[in-house]
């Protein structure tokens, strides 16, 4: 059955009240004003996301392996887009979804090339310095340049004041961002570059 405009009507709190279980002591008065001054928000469905999944669990997008490849500071840092994605802040979303390729990217620069890490590379610099390995290690030309996508199309103009995204470009940037950080996750652990999770070196390092 379809419902019209006049079949729909809001949910006050008195009738929410006047069907619950009575409360002792006065217990029902206190609780209605409450609810009466709670913030509550409707956060609508993104695309076929599960709005669960995108609140808290963002980074179960992730396998449980590359989960545990890419350590603390990526998982956090994708949980936060995908927090910031669900309730319409997309700009934001970006952000914390290139910190997240940039904390795993870092540790990647540092395995390859067996740089220590400063915390204040650039992605370019660090770009470049993987281009020229030689030897058994070489990062994949695909992986790079997906890193570099991010890089040119969304994180560079990321860096400017006025930059806005709208729903479209978060989604695509969380989407692009997966690929670059299951990408590098993938190269780490088929090479066995380390045995413990990666970003130990960067866990505390804000600028990650």
């Amino acid at each position: 059955m379809d419902l019209g405009a006049d079949d729909v009507q809001p949910i006050k709190v008195d009738s929410l009240h006047a069907k619950a279980s009575p409360m002792p002591n006065g217990a029902g008065e206190a609780f209605q004003t409450e609810m009466q001054r709670a913030a509550t928000y409707l956060v609508p469905k993104r695309g076929t996301y599960d709005l669960g999944d995108l609140v808290d669990r963002a980074n179960e997008t992730f396998s449980p392996e590359v989960r545990g490849v890419i350590g603390a500071v990526a998982n956090e840092e994708y949980v936060n887009a995908g927090r910031c994605f669900a309730f319409g802040l997309f700009t934001a979303s970006g952000y914390h979804c290139c910190r997240a390729v940039e904390a795993v990217l870092r540790e990647y620069f540092r395995l390859f090339t067996g740089k220590a890490i400063k915390g204040t590379e650039q992605w370019g610099e660090m770009i470049g310095g993987l281009e020229k390995c030689s030897g058994s290690l070489i990062p994949e030309p695909k992986t790079l340049g997906h890193i570099r996508h991010v890089k040119d199309f969304d994180r560079n103009p990321l860096s400017h004041v006025r930059a806005v995204l709208d729903e479209t470009d978060a989604d695509i940037l969380l989407a692009a961002s997966k690929v670059a950080i299951t990408a590098m996750a993938a190269e780490i652990h088929k090479k066995h570059l380390t045995g413990a999770p990666v970003l130990e070196l960067v866990k505390a390092d804000g600028s990650a």
